[in-house]
């Protein structure tokens, strides 16, 4: 990479720049994203702040330039609008990370991110996406060539070492929102509890649907074998307490599903919903996954793992093989810089 320096990130939290660190585009005092694929109401912010943004960039990809950078990592959706046409004139490749599919924010203001992806989509030397169903959605909804896509999966540290609780306790950690399904995974730990007294369900994670699922809890009977820890740090111990862990998704724009992979390294086997792209992370060699989006078979697949000991001890003689062969951090971590190395070779 010349002059020893790493590719350019450019993407919604943080801006990588040599030198002095300036502050990102912003409007009364407001960082800034170039919004066009949310409401109409970013797309009017988008189109007034865009002319001090095209400046700003400028000045920022001529100093990395300057500077020695030599290729710009880009994820924010807004961000390859702009940035990969100013990457393009100054002569800087340009990469691109996709992560959820594309079908819900082409949607929005009348086609217009559709419209103006599609337009751009020849800019990047690369696309890296993070699982085939986002893929699938660069190919069909974006017109992206299939020859310039990679996908390469998110990667977890893989622990050294695990001990898996025999308790019947099943575990959960996402947003709390509806498209993340814990409203259905309630109405399933309902059946779940009416076989299996005993069991309990640990749900980690915030967001607006918090309350509302913890006053179901109280209006199912559920106080006593549901518990919510909120927004945990110590993911590890976290896993460590549960036999079975469960991923309920019905997001349509999913992109891959980090904590089930995270869950298969601690050698639990994962149950979830046979959507999006889940079934690239629970095969049915590690879990179960389920066709229908009901309570009733999700709490079919937890019970038949916390009762068939036979059934769930084949599955997580296999999570931590699975994790560590297709989602360690170290090795995908290698991938990407990989196709980066290549990319600025050609460039």
């Amino acid at each position: 990479m010349g002059g020893g320096e790493a590719p350019l990130p450019l993407n919604r939290r943080e801006q990588g720049s040599p030198g002095r660190r300036k502050p990102r585009p912003s409007m009364a005092g407001e960082d800034v994203i170039l919004d066009i694929a949310g409401d109409w109401k970013g797309l009017i912010k988008a189109i007034m702040v865009l002319p001090y943004a095209v400046l700003w960039y400028w000045e920022l990809l001529s100093r990395a330039k300057k500077a020695g950078v030599n290729a710009i990592i880009l994820t924010g959706f807004g961000e390859k609008l702009l940035v990969s046409w100013l990457g393009s004139l100054i002569k800087l490749p340009v990469i691109w990370f996709e992560y959820p599919p594309l079908k819900t924010q082409f949607s929005t203001n009348f086609g217009l991110p559709q419209i103006l992806y599609r337009a751009s989509v020849h800019l990047p030397k690369l696309v890296i996406a993070i699982s085939q169903h986002t893929q699938k959605s660069l190919v069909s909804d974006a017109g992206i060539s299939p020859d310039k896509i990679r996908v390469i999966y998110p990667g977890v540290t893989i622990p050294a070492k695990v001990v898996v609780t025999n308790r019947p306790v099943v575990g959960h950690l996402s947003r709390l929102t509806p498209e993340k399904g814990q409203r259905l995974l309630l109405r399933a730990w309902k059946q779940v509890i009416a076989h299996i007294p005993e069991a309990k369900l640990k749900i980690a994670g915030r967001g607006p649907d918090a309350t509302y699922l913890k006053q179901r809890v109280k209006d199912l009977g559920l106080t006593d074998s549901v518990e919510f820890l909120g927004f945990i740090d110590d993911k590890n111990s976290f896993y460590r307490s549960l036999k079975l862990f469960v991923f309920p998704t019905i997001w349509e724009m999913e992109g891959f599903g980090l904590v089930a992979a995270e869950a298969l390294s601690y050698g639990l086997p994962v149950v979830a919903f046979d959507h999006g792209p889940v079934s690239e992370i629970v095969t049915p060699k590690v879990g179960i996954l389920i066709k229908k989006k009901q309570p009733t078979a999700l709490a079919q697949a937890i019970i038949k793992l916390l009762k068939d000991n036979e059934a769930y001890q084949s599955l997580r003689e296999q999570t931590r093989k699975h994790a560590s062969t297709y989602f360690n951090l170290r090795l995908q971590s290698n991938l990407i810089l990989k196709e980066i190395t290549d990319v600025l070779k050609t460039s």
